[in-house]
């Protein structure tokens, strides 16, 4: 019935190889201040997270392939959020893009993740803030607010 033994060629021995971006993701040891951090960027910017995922959800349910393009300006507003910017200073083109370059892969991970394949945010949102996180950890004196 087989011309080679099992033992040599089978799928039940092939290793299951993860994605490459999954292999190489590191794993982080959250920090104190960088855990208050996240968590008051979390409950103060809720507003712009729903603004984000209202506008995502509804450009995918118009079927609408340009989901990054529709939806830049809201996640502008989230990141701007994130970086305590005061609300009369939060207008910066392209600043998500231009200040996360230091944390290109978790960026590029949540661009895809989010726009590009739609998920929902739920599945996004530890790819986002792994963003912050990243920055966080470079500059920390610049996300403190005491």
């Amino acid at each position: 019935m087989f011309k080679y033994n099992k033992t040599f060629v089978g799928v039940e021995q092939e290793p299951i190889l993860s994605h490459v971006s999954e292999r190489f993701r590191e794993s982080i040891v959250p920090v104190e201040d960088e855990i208050r951090y996240l968590g008051n960027a979390w409950n103060y910017c809720g507003y712009y997270h729903k603004e984000l995922k209202n506008c995502v959800e509804g450009e995918v349910i118009t079927g609408n392939e340009y989901i990054y393009k529709e939806c830049k300006e809201k996640l502008e507003d989230l990141h701007n959020c994130y970086s305590w910017r005061e609300p009369s200073k939060m207008k910066f083109d392209n600043a998500f893009i231009k200040e996360t370059e230091e944390c290109l892969l978790a960026r590029d991970m949540f661009l895809k993740c989010y726009f590009r394949q739609a998920e929902p945010w739920n599945v996004c949102h530890d790819l986002h803030t792994d963003i912050y996180r990243c920055k966080f950890r470079k500059n920390p004196s610049a996300f403190n607010i005491n």
